[in-house]
């Protein structure tokens, strides 16, 4: 447990009824610094430091978000991720040969022809729907295990054969159907993961959402974003934002909360517009506050209900040692991440 997990515990005579917020305190010369510092050793050591980068990025920001007084910890290390790193390294340079390897035979025996080129589409796209259940299930577990607040444990119990099963069928229907399916696939993935994640021994998550409410805000979304040259992309947004989140229950016992958003289209609209001006002005140095300032709108606009959970009665479970940054590797370089998104 760090410093912050021992110095923000509240008191047992807190008001239970006052609304349980998350907040966000990062500060953007120091997130500058560790960005600068991630860059400078990734190009020096060719690329093999970035497990130690994303693993200093992750600590900096869960411990500058903070839960009802309290901040969380992420304890994964460099050199689990980088076991990780190198596996996935190997696991894309398998599919990604293969195709380009395809495609070579396309361009120098048959360059009229299809045949080779048909087969290069297959196997990228059946190696990545191949490795993305080992990336969700991997990125979901590893994360979790290494997750802590108040020095209580997250941990993700879900199954590797029953997500491979899910995507797969999932993955199917969707490329069977031009991409239409993709919101009910979609949901139907989210809803597996969140239910299978757990905090301590009686706390554990649900995703209510549905594929067809997540299609009519796809849908109607770009088409209007599309009919108002844009204008309308800041709802769009916020409504998105909402969506996962008013969408997401957390349970206790025979207690239950769901997860609250005050986002509104004025504060996505002034967010983008400072970031947009700032990596303009900044040439791109500005990343850091950019980040950092899209963390604090999600996080300071997230709430549960008070009154509706103990956060005093939460005991610790079993921790999940033998948790692998294998499938967290491959998840980062689909930019996989759970949670909200903005």
């Amino acid at each position: 447990m760090n410093s912050a997990e021992s110095t923000t515990t509240p008191s047992s005579t807190q008001n239970p009824f006052l609304d349980l917020r998350f907040s966000f305190h990062g500060d953007g010369w120091t997130f500058f610094g560790i960005l600068m510092t991630n860059l400078l050793l990734t190009v020096v050591t060719l690329g093999f430091y970035f497990p130690w980068a994303r693993a200093a990025i992750r600590q900096y920001l869960f411990q500058e978000t903070e839960f009802n007084g309290s901040r969380f910890t992420f304890h994964g290390t460099g050199r689990e991720m980088f076991r990780g790193f190198l596996l996935a390294i190997l696991l894309y340079g398998a599919v990604f040969g293969g195709y380009n390897a395809l495609n070579y035979l396309q361009a120098t025996t048959d360059p009229f022809g299809a045949t080779y080129a048909l087969a290069a589409l297959g196997v990228l796209f059946g190696g990545n729907l191949l490795l993305l259940p080992l990336a969700l299930h991997g990125t979901a577990r590893y994360r979790a295990a290494r997750t802590s607040w108040r020095g209580i444990f997250f941990h993700y119990d879900g199954n590797l054969g029953e997500l491979y099963k899910l995507v797969l069928v999932e993955g199917l229907i969707t490329l069977f159907t031009f991409g239409i399916y993709f919101p009910w696939a979609s949901v139907k993935v989210r809803k597996y993961i969140f239910s299978h994640f757990r905090f301590g021994q009686t706390i554990r998550f649900e995703f209510k959402g549905t594929g067809s409410e997540y299609f009519g805000l796809l849908f109607g979304g770009i088409l209007l974003t599309q009919f108002t040259f844009g204008l309308y992309w800041f709802w769009f947004r916020r409504n998105l934002f909402n969506y996962q989140v008013e969408n997401t229950w957390i349970h206790q016992e025979h207690a239950r909360a769901r997860f609250r958003s005050t986002l509104k289209v004025s504060d996505v609209f002034a967010t983008t517009v400072i970031n947009f001006f700032q990596l303009i002005f900044t040439l791109g140095l500005g990343a850091a506050w950019v980040q950092l300032r899209n963390m604090s709108l999600m996080f300071d606009n997230i709430y549960i209900r008070g009154g509706l959970l103990d956060t005093e009665r939460i005991l610790q479970a079993e921790l999940d040692s033998a948790a692998s940054a294998t499938g967290d590797s491959v998840g980062d370089q689909l930019d996989f991440d759970f949670g909200f998104d903005f």
